[in-house]
């Protein structure tokens, strides 16, 4: 996995990394959970970037519907266009089974 890999080879980097994770969850309290995690999943999709079904499944867990997530990524269009927005939905019809 990239990250074990990342913690491997600069471990004081990936250190300060998650740390920072950590400020930006306690800064980011003043949003509701839900408002989060579809933030986090359209900037995920956005950039094409690893960890979109991590986060469309931890969504499902904390009860985010699966229309919710599909409109957070078809949101995206007009930013990314439609390539990138049928990405995203590929990764969450897989992941919400749908």
């Amino acid at each position: 996995m990239p990250v074990e890999l990342f913690k491997k080879e600069a471990p004081k980097v990936a250190e300060t990394y998650f740390e920072s994770l950590g400020a930006l969850k306690e800064y980011s309290s003043i949003l509701d959970t839900k408002t989060c995690e579809l933030l986090l999943i359209a900037a995920l999709v956005a950039t094409r970037s690893l960890g979109i079904d991590n986060h469309i499944k931890g969504a499902k867990e904390k009860g985010i519907s699966d229309s919710e997530i599909i409109a957070a990524i078809i949101l995206t269009l007009p930013i990314c266009g439609i390539g990138t927005v049928m990405h995203g939905l590929d990764i969450a019809k897989k992941v919400l089974d749908i």
